[in-house]
Protein backbone atom coordinates (compact mmCIF):
# COMPACT_ATOMS: atom_id res chain seq x y z
CA UNK A 1 0.00 0.00 0.00
CA UNK A 2 1.43 3.36 -1.08
CA UNK A 3 2.19 5.98 1.53
CA UNK A 4 -0.44 8.35 0.11
CA UNK A 5 -3.06 5.59 0.29
CA UNK A 6 -2.05 4.81 3.86
CA UNK A 7 -2.46 8.46 4.80
CA UNK A 8 -5.92 8.68 3.21
CA UNK A 9 -6.99 5.49 4.96
CA UNK A 10 -5.74 6.87 8.26
CA UNK A 11 -7.78 10.04 7.70
CA UNK A 12 -10.88 7.98 6.88
CA UNK A 13 -10.50 5.90 10.05
CA UNK A 14 -10.15 9.05 12.15
CA UNK A 15 -13.24 10.61 10.54
CA UNK A 16 -15.16 7.35 11.01
CA UNK A 17 -14.33 7.24 14.71
CA UNK A 18 -15.27 10.88 15.19
CA UNK A 19 -18.59 10.42 13.33
CA UNK A 20 -19.46 7.36 15.40
CA UNK A 21 -18.79 9.21 18.66
CA UNK A 22 -21.03 12.07 17.51
CA UNK A 23 -23.90 9.69 16.66
CA UNK A 24 -23.48 7.82 19.93
CA UNK A 25 -23.58 11.12 21.79
CA UNK A 26 -26.84 11.97 20.04
CA UNK A 27 -28.28 8.58 21.02
CA UNK A 28 -27.09 9.08 24.59
CA UNK A 29 -29.02 12.36 24.74
CA UNK A 30 -32.13 10.67 23.32
CA UNK A 31 -31.80 7.87 25.87
CA UNK A 32 -31.35 10.28 28.77
CA UNK A 33 -34.31 12.40 27.72
CA UNK A 34 -36.50 9.33 27.24
CA UNK A 35 -35.69 8.03 30.73
CA UNK A 36 -36.49 11.42 32.29
CA UNK A 37 -39.78 11.61 30.41
CA UNK A 38 -40.70 8.06 31.42
CA UNK A 39 -40.09 8.97 35.05
CA UNK A 40 -42.74 11.66 34.69
CA UNK A 41 -45.05 8.86 33.53
CA UNK A 42 -44.21 6.64 36.52
CA UNK A 43 -47.87 6.32 37.46
CA UNK A 44 -48.23 4.15 34.37
CA UNK A 45 -47.94 0.41 34.69
CA UNK A 46 -48.62 -2.72 32.72
CA UNK A 47 -46.93 -4.84 30.06
CA UNK A 48 -46.59 -2.03 27.54
CA UNK A 49 -44.78 0.27 29.95
CA UNK A 50 -42.41 -2.46 31.15
CA UNK A 51 -41.67 -3.58 27.59
CA UNK A 52 -40.86 -0.07 26.39
CA UNK A 53 -38.65 0.65 29.41
CA UNK A 54 -36.70 -2.64 29.30
CA UNK A 55 -36.32 -2.71 25.51
CA UNK A 56 -35.04 0.88 25.44
CA UNK A 57 -32.46 0.16 28.15
CA UNK A 58 -31.30 -3.00 26.36
CA UNK A 59 -31.10 -1.20 23.02
CA UNK A 60 -28.92 1.56 24.43
CA UNK A 61 -26.76 -0.98 26.27
CA UNK A 62 -26.10 -2.87 23.01
CA UNK A 63 -25.41 0.41 21.19
CA UNK A 64 -22.97 1.37 23.95
CA UNK A 65 -21.12 -1.95 23.72
CA UNK A 66 -20.90 -1.53 19.96
CA UNK A 67 -19.61 2.04 20.25
CA UNK A 68 -16.96 1.17 22.84
CA UNK A 69 -15.72 -1.91 20.98
CA UNK A 70 -15.67 -0.13 17.63
CA UNK A 71 -13.67 2.74 19.14
CA UNK A 72 -11.09 0.28 20.47
CA UNK A 73 -10.93 -1.48 17.09
CA UNK A 74 -10.49 1.79 15.19
CA UNK A 75 -7.75 2.79 17.63
CA UNK A 76 -5.99 -0.51 16.93
CA UNK A 77 -6.26 0.00 13.17
CA UNK A 78 -5.01 3.58 13.42
CA UNK A 79 -2.02 2.46 15.50
CA UNK A 80 -1.30 -0.32 13.01
CA UNK A 81 -1.37 2.13 10.10
CA UNK A 82 0.75 4.62 12.01
CA UNK A 83 3.36 1.94 12.73
CA UNK A 84 3.58 1.20 9.01
CA UNK A 85 3.99 4.88 8.17
CA UNK A 86 6.57 5.37 10.94
CA UNK A 87 8.26 2.06 10.05
CA UNK A 88 8.20 0.65 13.57
CA UNK A 89 6.93 -2.65 14.98
CA UNK A 90 4.33 -1.37 17.43
CA UNK A 91 1.44 -2.83 15.41
CA UNK A 92 -1.99 -2.55 17.01
CA UNK A 93 -0.58 -1.87 20.47
CA UNK A 94 -1.85 -5.15 21.88
CA UNK A 95 -5.45 -4.69 20.69
CA UNK A 96 -6.95 -7.95 19.38
CA UNK A 97 -8.79 -6.85 16.24
CA UNK A 98 -10.45 -10.24 15.74
CA UNK A 99 -12.00 -10.30 19.23
CA UNK A 100 -13.23 -6.74 18.75
CA UNK A 101 -14.70 -7.68 15.38
CA UNK A 102 -16.63 -10.61 16.87
CA UNK A 103 -18.09 -8.40 19.60
CA UNK A 104 -19.07 -5.74 17.07
CA UNK A 105 -20.85 -8.20 14.77
CA UNK A 106 -22.77 -9.70 17.69
CA UNK A 107 -23.74 -6.31 19.16
CA UNK A 108 -24.76 -5.07 15.71
CA UNK A 109 -27.16 -7.97 15.31
CA UNK A 110 -28.52 -7.43 18.83
CA UNK A 111 -29.18 -3.76 18.06
CA UNK A 112 -30.87 -4.72 14.80
CA UNK A 113 -32.96 -7.43 16.45
CA UNK A 114 -34.01 -5.20 19.37
CA UNK A 115 -34.99 -2.46 16.93
CA UNK A 116 -37.17 -4.91 15.03
CA UNK A 117 -38.80 -6.29 18.19
CA UNK A 118 -39.74 -2.77 19.34
CA UNK A 119 -41.24 -2.01 15.93
CA UNK A 120 -43.05 -5.36 15.79
CA UNK A 121 -44.53 -4.91 19.27
CA UNK A 122 -45.73 -1.45 18.32
CA UNK A 123 -47.33 -2.85 15.16
CA UNK A 124 -48.97 -5.63 17.21
CA UNK A 125 -50.50 -3.06 19.56
CA UNK A 126 -51.68 -0.67 16.91
CA UNK A 127 -53.39 -3.52 15.09
CA UNK A 128 -55.40 -4.10 18.27
CA UNK A 129 -53.28 -7.00 19.56
CA UNK A 130 -53.54 -8.91 16.29
CA UNK A 131 -50.38 -10.97 15.73
CA UNK A 132 -51.09 -11.84 12.08
CA UNK A 133 -49.62 -8.65 10.52
CA UNK A 134 -46.22 -9.30 12.11
CA UNK A 135 -45.89 -12.98 11.15
CA UNK A 136 -44.28 -12.52 7.74
CA UNK A 137 -41.84 -9.77 8.85
CA UNK A 138 -40.85 -11.92 11.85
CA UNK A 139 -40.13 -14.90 9.60
CA UNK A 140 -38.02 -12.62 7.40
CA UNK A 141 -35.98 -11.42 10.37
CA UNK A 142 -35.50 -15.01 11.59
CA UNK A 143 -34.19 -16.00 8.15
CA UNK A 144 -32.02 -12.87 8.05
CA UNK A 145 -30.51 -13.70 11.45
CA UNK A 146 -29.64 -17.25 10.36
CA UNK A 147 -28.01 -16.04 7.14
CA UNK A 148 -26.17 -13.32 9.03
CA UNK A 149 -24.49 -15.77 11.40
CA UNK A 150 -23.56 -17.99 8.44
CA UNK A 151 -21.94 -14.95 6.84
CA UNK A 152 -20.04 -13.69 9.91
CA UNK A 153 -17.33 -16.43 10.04
CA UNK A 154 -16.32 -15.49 6.49
CA UNK A 155 -16.30 -11.79 7.33
CA UNK A 156 -13.88 -12.48 10.20
CA UNK A 157 -11.09 -12.77 7.62
CA UNK A 158 -10.78 -8.99 8.00
CA UNK A 159 -11.50 -6.63 10.92
CA UNK A 160 -14.96 -5.06 11.08
CA UNK A 161 -15.31 -2.34 8.48
CA UNK A 162 -12.52 -3.74 6.33
CA UNK A 163 -9.30 -3.14 8.20
CA UNK A 164 -6.26 -1.58 6.58
CA UNK A 165 -5.86 -4.07 3.73
CA UNK A 166 -8.24 -2.84 1.05
CA UNK A 167 -7.63 -5.71 -1.39
CA UNK A 168 -8.25 -8.43 1.21
CA UNK A 169 -11.43 -6.71 2.36
CA UNK A 170 -12.79 -6.36 -1.17
CA UNK A 171 -12.11 -10.05 -1.77
CA UNK A 172 -13.93 -10.94 1.46
CA UNK A 173 -16.93 -8.83 0.45
CA UNK A 174 -17.07 -10.63 -2.90
CA UNK A 175 -17.10 -14.01 -1.13
CA UNK A 176 -20.16 -13.12 0.94
CA UNK A 177 -21.95 -11.14 -1.76
CA UNK A 178 -24.86 -13.60 -2.03
CA UNK A 179 -25.34 -13.75 1.75
CA UNK A 180 -25.01 -9.97 2.10
CA UNK A 181 -27.61 -9.38 -0.61
CA UNK A 182 -30.12 -11.74 1.01
CA UNK A 183 -29.51 -10.36 4.52
CA UNK A 184 -30.02 -6.76 3.48
CA UNK A 185 -33.10 -7.45 1.34
CA UNK A 186 -34.81 -9.41 4.12
CA UNK A 187 -33.96 -6.74 6.70
CA UNK A 188 -35.09 -3.82 4.54
CA UNK A 189 -38.37 -5.48 3.55
CA UNK A 190 -39.17 -6.61 7.13
CA UNK A 191 -38.57 -3.20 8.73
CA UNK A 192 -40.19 -1.32 5.88
CA UNK A 193 -43.27 -3.54 5.98
CA UNK A 194 -43.82 -2.96 9.70
CA UNK A 195 -43.48 0.80 9.26
CA UNK A 196 -46.01 0.83 6.43
CA UNK A 197 -48.40 -1.36 8.42
CA UNK A 198 -48.24 1.02 11.40
CA UNK A 199 -48.70 4.18 9.33
CA UNK A 200 -51.38 2.53 7.20
CA UNK A 201 -53.42 1.44 10.21
CA UNK A 202 -53.30 4.93 11.72
CA UNK A 203 -54.35 6.43 8.36
CA UNK A 204 -57.24 3.94 8.08
CA UNK A 205 -58.34 4.74 11.62
CA UNK A 206 -58.19 8.47 10.89
CA UNK A 207 -60.43 8.14 7.85
CA UNK A 208 -62.84 5.92 9.75
CA UNK A 209 -63.14 8.40 12.61
CA UNK A 210 -63.56 11.29 10.15
CA UNK A 211 -66.86 9.74 9.04
CA UNK A 212 -68.28 10.03 12.57
CA UNK A 213 -67.43 13.61 13.45
CA UNK A 214 -68.58 16.98 12.16
CA UNK A 215 -66.44 19.09 9.86
CA UNK A 216 -65.88 21.80 12.46
CA UNK A 217 -64.56 19.15 14.87
CA UNK A 218 -61.98 17.63 12.51
CA UNK A 219 -59.14 19.70 13.90
CA UNK A 220 -58.71 16.88 16.42
CA UNK A 221 -57.62 14.63 13.55
CA UNK A 222 -54.47 16.65 12.99
CA UNK A 223 -52.75 14.50 15.60
CA UNK A 224 -53.22 11.49 13.33
CA UNK A 225 -51.53 13.33 10.46
CA UNK A 226 -48.66 14.27 12.77
CA UNK A 227 -48.20 10.72 14.02
CA UNK A 228 -48.33 9.27 10.49
CA UNK A 229 -45.58 11.69 9.45
CA UNK A 230 -43.37 10.99 12.47
CA UNK A 231 -43.94 7.23 12.14
CA UNK A 232 -42.75 7.26 8.55
CA UNK A 233 -39.90 9.62 9.42
CA UNK A 234 -38.45 7.48 12.21
CA UNK A 235 -39.54 4.09 10.89
CA UNK A 236 -37.85 4.53 7.53
CA UNK A 237 -34.49 5.56 9.01
CA UNK A 238 -33.34 1.93 9.32
CA UNK A 239 -34.51 0.73 5.85
CA UNK A 240 -33.02 3.82 4.17
CA UNK A 241 -29.66 3.38 5.88
CA UNK A 242 -29.66 -0.36 5.19
CA UNK A 243 -30.10 0.41 1.49
CA UNK A 244 -27.00 2.62 1.60
CA UNK A 245 -25.09 -0.07 3.51
CA UNK A 246 -26.20 -2.71 1.00
CA UNK A 247 -24.97 -0.63 -1.94
CA UNK A 248 -21.45 -0.38 -0.53
CA UNK A 249 -21.34 -3.94 0.85
CA UNK A 250 -22.70 -5.67 -2.25
CA UNK A 251 -20.61 -3.46 -4.52
CA UNK A 252 -17.49 -4.43 -2.53
CA UNK A 253 -16.62 -0.74 -2.17
CA UNK A 254 -14.14 -1.24 0.61
CA UNK A 255 -13.10 2.31 1.44
CA UNK A 256 -16.56 3.80 2.09
CA UNK A 257 -17.87 0.54 3.49
CA UNK A 258 -15.62 1.22 6.50
CA UNK A 259 -17.55 4.39 7.31
CA UNK A 260 -21.06 3.14 6.50
CA UNK A 261 -20.78 -0.19 8.33
CA UNK A 262 -19.19 1.36 11.43
CA UNK A 263 -22.03 3.88 11.84
CA UNK A 264 -24.76 1.25 11.30
CA UNK A 265 -25.39 0.28 14.98
CA UNK A 266 -25.87 3.91 16.05
CA UNK A 267 -28.15 4.76 13.13
CA UNK A 268 -30.29 1.65 13.69
CA UNK A 269 -30.65 2.47 17.40
CA UNK A 270 -31.72 6.04 16.68
CA UNK A 271 -35.29 5.35 15.47
CA UNK A 272 -36.50 3.34 18.52
CA UNK A 273 -34.98 5.93 20.86
CA UNK A 274 -36.88 8.65 19.01
CA UNK A 275 -40.06 6.59 19.42
CA UNK A 276 -39.48 6.38 23.18
CA UNK A 277 -38.94 10.13 23.44
CA UNK A 278 -42.17 10.77 21.52
CA UNK A 279 -43.94 8.35 23.83
CA UNK A 280 -42.76 10.26 26.85
CA UNK A 281 -43.95 13.49 25.27
CA UNK A 282 -47.32 11.94 24.44
CA UNK A 283 -46.85 12.23 20.67
CA UNK A 284 -48.14 8.78 19.71
CA UNK A 285 -51.28 6.86 18.85
CA UNK A 286 -51.88 3.20 19.62
CA UNK A 287 -54.72 0.68 19.65
CA UNK A 288 -56.94 2.11 16.93
CA UNK A 289 -60.05 0.30 18.12
CA UNK A 290 -60.05 2.24 21.41
CA UNK A 291 -59.33 5.48 19.62
CA UNK A 292 -62.22 5.01 17.23
CA UNK A 293 -64.62 4.45 20.13
CA UNK A 294 -63.36 7.47 22.05
CA UNK A 295 -63.67 9.67 19.00
CA UNK A 296 -67.26 8.61 18.36
CA UNK A 297 -67.99 9.29 22.03
CA UNK A 298 -66.78 12.81 21.42
CA UNK A 299 -69.62 13.34 18.96
CA UNK A 300 -72.07 12.31 21.65
CA UNK A 301 -70.75 15.04 23.93
CA UNK A 302 -68.03 13.23 25.86
CA UNK A 303 -64.72 14.90 26.63
CA UNK A 304 -62.24 14.94 23.75
CA UNK A 305 -59.53 12.32 24.07
CA UNK A 306 -57.70 10.89 21.10
CA UNK A 307 -55.12 8.92 23.07
CA UNK A 308 -55.52 5.20 23.60
CA UNK A 309 -56.41 3.64 26.94
CA UNK A 310 -54.00 0.83 26.14
CA UNK A 311 -51.20 2.88 24.62
CA UNK A 312 -48.02 0.88 24.62
CA UNK A 313 -46.08 4.14 24.70
CA UNK A 314 -47.71 5.58 27.83
CA UNK A 315 -50.03 7.84 25.90
CA UNK A 316 -52.94 6.36 27.83
CA UNK A 317 -52.73 8.61 30.83
CA UNK A 318 -56.18 9.88 31.63
CA UNK A 319 -56.16 13.64 31.80
CA UNK A 320 -52.42 13.89 32.57
CA UNK A 321 -50.32 16.48 30.77
CA UNK A 322 -46.53 16.53 30.73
Amino acid sequence: MAESELSSTLTLLFFTGWSQIMLYGFNAVLFGVSMVLLQHRKSMHGTGFVFLLVSTILLFAFATISAMTTTVLLLGEIRELSSVLMQDTEGTGGIDLRDCTIMIYVSLQLVDLTTFVILAYRCYNIWNHDWRPIVVPSIMILAETILYYIEVPILLDTPFGGGVNVQVNEETLRKVKAFTTAVHILNIVANGTLTILIAGKIWWSRNKIANFIKRDQRASLRKYDQVIATTLESGLIAPAYLIVLAVYSIGATSRWNVLVSTLAPQVLAMAPLMITVRAGLGISIENTRTQASTSTSFVAGAATRIDSDEDMEMNAMKGERF
